[in-house]
């Protein structure tokens, strides 16, 4: 964070003013918040336990670990406003230099698209209702989609009072017709004849929505008021979108989600040393898997040096643009000279 200045950024623009001398400095509160994060923590009182590492606490420039009471205390003191114009600029600044990144859209063509499902039609059939649930201020429209399986399956069921829960498996005759359900609460104004297709565009999006409710806090640091429950999700965003980053830096030709990344590049032993007004971080890897982590560390170290060589050269660069420039270029090929279409190279 230091290297790619993105510290300084979230800091600074932190909306957070304390004028009692005694008072918690704004990295102190958002250094602890950062180090539960990024431990997966989806609650408050969870923080008590980083409260011990104050190795963490120093390599991220902190005075001291505050409590959990806190933290909540503190971000109270920013309304919706001030978060949205805090952490949207941010959100935004984390992944806006990859979005220029040229990208082709792999079609399957072997996939026949179904706009309108009819009744007849092996696509999605779909109906529509109100329901409203308990806790809900009002009802919400519901779509129910329905397609048929065409696939060979056998059903299972659960006998009760049985010994271990005996399964049944039940093989359906051919003339049993068996469904696929899906059901949408949603506020679209689409047409309905339009949620089979949509349902079928969702492709993978769904997945970093279950990761980050799943593998991180987004889902998490909860409280009675809706402003420190959209901050805390901001802000969860925010850490993943970095986390992701450096997991790519780490390793360029895959994608590594937390609940393996975690543990991988954040279990070890540190240890501080000082000297001639410089930190050196001794780490010793935990994980049984050294040799590959090794070779993770290399890549990181790898990239944040890139960082450093151009940020001496160009003191005004932006050095987190930079970052993501690196990780791009790693992920992606290096396309071949192009050529105009008349001087097309023949190759035998």
């Amino acid at each position: 964070m230091a290297t790619t200045g993105i510290d300084n950024s979230w800091v600074n623009s932190c909306p957070l003013i304390y004028t009692s001398p005694n008072a918690h400095r704004k990295l102190d509160v958002l250094g602890i918040w950062l180090l539960a994060i990024l431990a997966g923590h989806k609650r408050y009182s969870h923080i008590t336990g980083l409260r011990g590492d104050t190795l963490s606490a120093e390599t991220l420039g902190t005075q001291k670990m505050i409590s959990e009471d806190a933290l909540r205390r503190s971000l109270s003191r920013t309304n919706a406003e001030q978060s949205q114009r805090w952490l949207a600029p941010q959100l935004l600044g984390s992944v806006q230099a990859a979005l220029n990144t040229p990208w082709i859209l792999d079609i399957d063509t072997t996939i026949k698209p179904c706009m309108t499902p009819g009744p007849g039609d092996q696509g999605w059939s779909a109906v529509e209702d109100t329901l409203k649930l308990a806790g809900w201020e009002k009802p919400r429209w519901v779509v129910v989609l329905r397609r048929g399986v065409k696939a060979d399956l056998a059903l299972r069921r659960k006998i009760k009072n049985a010994v271990g829960e005996q399964i049944e498996l039940l093989m359906p005759a051919q003339d049993v017709e068996v469904w696929d359900y899906a059901v949408l609460v949603t506020n679209s104004t689409c047409t309905l004849d339009a949620f089979g297709q949509l349902y079928r565009d969702r492709a993978d999006c769904e997945n970093g929505v279950d990761e980050l409710k799943n593998q991180w806090g987004w889902g998490g640091f909860t409280t009675q008021d809706i402003e420190r429950c959209q901050t805390s999700a901001r802000a969860v965003a925010l850490v993943y979108n970095w986390w992701s980053w450096y997991c790519r830096a780490a390793k360029p030709g895959a994608r590594m989600e937390a609940i393996t990344s975690r543990a991988l590049l954040l279990a070890g032993v540190g240890r501080a040393v000082k000297h001639a007004g410089q930190i050196t971080l001794y780490l010793t890897p935990m994980h049984g898997a050294k040799d590959k982590l090794l070779g993770l560390i290399a890549n990181i170290r790898a990239a944040l040096s890139y960082v450093r060589a151009v940020a001496e050269q160009l003191p005004q660069v932006d050095r987190w643009k930079t970052f993501l420039d690196y990780v791009v270029a790693k992920i992606t090929r290096p396309l071949p000279p192009w050529s105009r279409p008349g001087q097309l190279i023949m190759q035998a």
